[in-house]
């Protein structure tokens, strides 16, 4: 007779035993009889009116196989229940909660017009949404689990349009990670661990929440991680001038799309040195201004008692503080504070002497500038760049300000994000791209995915 190539199944008090040990200790980890069959689970991870469902109708229909202890494991921490016949045979039962909040509007990336659909902690409702709205087989999705708590993290694609190459470094660069973190808590961690540049204080992924923005990159060859528990998926490769996209300037007239990105560039301009050139002015150059407009400026710093570098320094500090506070707060409370703390300080500062009216103008105008960048780690590298602009002008004036310009345009130069040039496309110059850079042109000429996602 013909050996079965079936393996021998463990007994019930065996496979019982099992399970038992993975889970005992645990409050929350049940153990039932249900006619001929005993179940366990833990009951914080279960849909109880879904177990009973399933126990009434589908029993005899259970997949039985004889599951590794990691296994058994690993599905009852996702939901799974056990269940054991009396023959000794083991299947398990998705009778998972799945606790999700429902969709709701992007709050990090909020715009007037267009979709108001962003993603959520739920991994698997966040790929079902963007399968929803690109309903092609084109779409792929690879997994991997990071850490030695085991987090799924998804990479997502378009077959047809996604170059290889990067695919397979993002790839590579995911399940590289292995067991370098214990537990990833979000997807800015994985943006560490992945980058190539992983001390840089520029982005080199895009973080965004928006599922529009989110399939027009993965339709222009982008690739999209996303991980469990963050509502944010990191996109790339990732260039500079798409930190200064966003979602709606492709839901207006394309005339004001363009008024508002260039404006979005004058803001990083304007926010990262104006503080800085004001220092520079008023420490070194301060021939340079009129003299109608000298005799304000010296009646604004008569009573300051401090150097133009230490009083930009203080109150750069004290809005930064300010900023801090107000977005730790509460929504409401939190811009009561932002509002009337800047007023009612900036107004004490100056009856006080402690600064000029001038310089109270100049911050506030910095920090409105770094609000407009649509993406908030772009802002706080603006943030953290100002400081060191300041600092370079206070101590050898406007030549340290242009020395701390074009070494910081040399290090963009330089940056890569995956193989892609980060200053792309203005450095190598592509002219094919630059219809959607600096200026969003009319959908007629930008239609065709970006030659530097071909790279």
């Amino acid at each position: 007779m013909k050996k079965s190539l079936q393996p021998k199944l463990p007994a019930e008090r065996s496979q019982a035993s099992l399970i038992t040990k993975l889970c005992e200790d645990h409050a929350d980890f049940k153990t039932a009889v249900h006619g001929e069959y005993t179940v366990y689970y833990f009951r914080t991870l279960i849909m109880n009116e879904r177990l009973q469902e399933s126990l009434a109708h589908t029993p005899h229909q259970i997949y039985y196989e004889p599951y590794d202890s990691e296994t058994v494991k690993e599905k009852l921490l996702k939901g799974f229940c056990a269940v054991v016949g009396k023959d000794g045979r083991l299947g398990m039962l998705n009778v998972s909660s799945n606790p999700m909040r429902d969709p709701t509007p992007p709050e990090s990336e909020g715009t007037i017009v267009g979709p108001q659909l962003a993603l959520n902690e739920n991994l698997d409702h966040s790929v079902g949404l963007i399968r929803q709205a690109l309903r092609t087989t084109d779409l792929r999705v690879i997994q991997h689990k990071i850490g030695t708590i085991k987090r799924r993290v998804r990479i997502v694609y378009l077959e047809s349009k996604v170059n290889k190459e990067h695919l397979a470094q993002i790839s590579q660069k995911i399940a590289g990670t292995g067991d370098q973190v214990e537990y990833l808590y979000d997807t800015m961690l994985l943006n560490e661990l992945i980058t190539g540049h992983p001390y840089s204080v520029f982005p080199q992924l895009l973080e965004t929440e928006r599922l529009d923005r989110i399939c027009s990159y993965l339709v222009g060859g982008k690739i999209a991680i996303l991980s469990d528990g963050n509502p944010n998926a990191l996109i790339g490769p990732h260039t500079f001038h798409e930190a200064f996209q966003s979602a709606e300037d492709y839901y207006i007239n394309w005339l004001s799309g363009t008024f508002i990105r260039l404006l979005r560039y004058a803001g990083f301009i304007i926010g990262l040195f104006i503080t800085a050139s004001y220092v520079a002015v008023m420490s070194y150059h301060y021939l340079i201004i009129p003299a109608d407009l000298m005799v304000i400026i010296a009646g604004s710093r008569a009573r300051v008692p401090f150097s133009p570098l230490l009083e930009a320094l203080l109150l750069e500090f004290a809005v930064e503080v300010l900023r801090e506070a107000g977005s730790r707060l509460p929504t409401r409370v939190g811009q009561t504070v932002g509002i009337v703390g800047g007023i009612v300080i900036g107004q004490a500062a100056v009856l006080a002497g402690l600064t000029s009216n001038i310089l109270i103008i100049i911050v506030s105008l910095s920090m409105l500038a770094t609000l407009l960048i649509p993406s908030f780690p772009l802002s706080n590298t603006v943030r953290v760049l100002r400081f060191t602009l300041i600092l370079a002008a206070g101590f050898i004036g406007g030549l340290g300000l242009a020395v701390g310009a074009v070494l910081l345009l040399i290090y963009l130069a330089r940056l890569e994000s995956f193989g892609v040039p980060y200053l792309s496309p203005f450095g190598p110059l592509r002219p094919a791209d630059l219809k959607d850079s600096l200026i969003r042109a009319p959908f007629r000429y930008n239609r065709d995915k970006p030659t530097s996602s071909e790279s």
